[in-house]
């Protein structure tokens, strides 16, 4: 196991403040739509909303909710709007007409994959800079921290959405663990 040093010098409270202002920051960022380059704007969530109806043809928007930790209210409002912009379709399910299958329209299927291009020129180009100021064991590390924070999140919120939309009380127990 690598030897990162990360906690060195450092006191939870500061970690904790750094993790709420890093949060807050990339919530911001993803709220500001970007030319992916189609020549029209969408939010990281529209993007990526998209694409992975695009790798999943036929998810519904529950199964979007859970493969984004959101609530189904959250995924649902995005179909709308993904619908609205003319990016995907709906279609009755062909055994339970309750349920919508989502598939993208020409227009989605450009925007993926422009949004595909754009993420991974934008990565390449980032981990590239990360490389000048850090060694490959300190970014190695970094990313096994930045997953197992991800999936400690998903364990404590649950599959659809985050412990702050449970109402069960179960959420704040998982806190204090």
């Amino acid at each position: 196991m690598a030897e990162c040093g990360l906690l060195r010098g450092w006191d939870p409270m500061e970690i904790t403040n750094l993790e709420f202002e890093f949060a807050t920051r990339y919530f911001e960022f993803s709220r500001v739509p970007r030319d992916y380059g189609t020549g029209a704007a969408y939010t990281l969530s529209e993007a990526h909303g998209v694409t992975y109806i695009e790798e999943h043809p036929g998810v519904t928007a529950s199964e979007m909710a859970d493969a984004f930790g959101r609530t189904r209210s959250a995924a649902s409002q995005t179909v709308k709007r993904l619908e609205a912009l003319g990016l995907i379709v709906r279609q009755a399910d062909s055994e339970d007409r309750k349920k919508s299958r989502l598939f993208v329209t020409q227009k989605g299927m450009e925007l993926s994959l422009a949004h595909k291009a754009y993420d991974l020129k934008n990565t390449d180009a980032f981990v590239r800079w990360l490389r000048t100021q850090f060694s490959e064991a300190e970014l190695d590390c970094f990313y096994r921290v930045l997953k197992m924070r991800t999936e400690r999140m998903r364990a404590v919120s649950g599959s659809g959405g985050s412990a702050a939309h449970r109402k069960d009380g179960q959420a704040a127990n998982e806190r204090k663990a």
